[in-house]
Formats: structure tokens, sequence, C-alpha cells
């Protein structure tokens, strides 16, 4: 091979190794910002579900006090609040159902940001 005919072939090779250098970083940072979203709507997701659960117990809170005072005898007073645990039981795995909802959605979001920066 003459000597001319070399330094195009490692000038073109350098050139293509150069660009995929540069486009790399560009699509790592987009990947960065993408996973960075993602993470920033998994903590709004887990911020209303704690907050649909801090508000309901408050609610089921209020519904015990409320036992307490209302019903004098204790039989009625203790059936009232087994009904007030209950509906906390079911508050607790709504919480629960929320949570994995924004932990699949927000995994679906990183898998998504993943699979567009893999060729």
């Amino acid at each position: 091979m003459r000597p001319a005919a070399v330094i195009k072939i490692l000038g073109a090779a350098l050139l293509i190794i150069m660009g995929t250098a540069l486009v790399t970083p560009v699509a790592l940072a987009d990947e960065q910002d993408c996973i960075n979203a993602c993470a920033d709507q998994w903590q709004q997701d887990k911020a209303e579900c704690d907050q649909q659960l801090a508000d309901r117990m408050a609610e089921l809170d209020q519904e015990a006090q409320e036992c307490l005072e209302n019903n004098s005898n204790p039989i009625d007073a203790a059936l009232c609040l087994r009904e007030v645990n209950i509906k906390r039981y079911r508050a607790k795995a709504d919480y629960q159902r929320c949570m994995s909802m924004a932990n699949t959605m927000a995994y679906d979001c990183y898998r998504h940001c993943t699979s567009r920066s893999t060729p």
C-alpha cells in the first residue's frame, strides 16, 4: 500500500473515532436528562401517594375520635373503632397500590430512556 493511501485510511478512521467520541457524550447527556426527569416524576408521584395517605389517616383519626366521644357503651365504641381500623387497613392497601403504580411508571420511563441510547 502506498503511504498516501495509508494516511487517507488513518485520517478517515480518525475522523470516525472523533465523530463517535463527540456524539456519545451528547447521547449520554440526553439519557441522563431523561433518567433525571423520570426520577423527578417518581418523587412527585410518591409525594402525592404520601399526601393521600396522610389525608385519609387524618380523616380516620377524626372518625375514631368521634367513635369514642359519641358512644358511651364500650362495646359500641369498640365496634365503631373496629370499622375505623378496617378503613385504615384499606387506606394502607390503597397506598401500596399507589406506590406500586408509581414504581412501575418510573421503571417503564427508565427503560424507555435507556432503550433509546442502545443501538
